[in-house]
């Protein structure tokens, strides 16, 4: 192999490789995890504690009405 061949050969791993960081970090931004249950779900289908900063709880089922009876049970419950 030559010079320019191995330096197409890296050009094609480099770009492989930024794809797929991209791709993974794209993914992430579309999943979260339910802080009750523990379940990995699109974020359209949790709702964010406005309470708390960072938390996400399913918006369906027994998750919202656990969290906020453990954390929050002096504040109305609005979900």
């Amino acid at each position: 192999m030559n010079k320019d061949e191995l330096g197409k050969i890296r050009e094609e791993i480099e770009a492989l490789r930024t794809w797929r960081n991209l791709s993974r970090e794209e993914v992430a931004e579309q999943l979260e995890v339910c802080a009750v249950c523990g379940r990995v779900r699109d974020r359209e289908h949790l709702v964010r504690c406005p309470a708390c900063a960072d938390v996400f709880i399913c918006e369906d089922g027994l998750c919202a009405w656990l969290h906020h009876a453990r954390l929050h049970p002096s504040t109305p419950l609005t979900v």
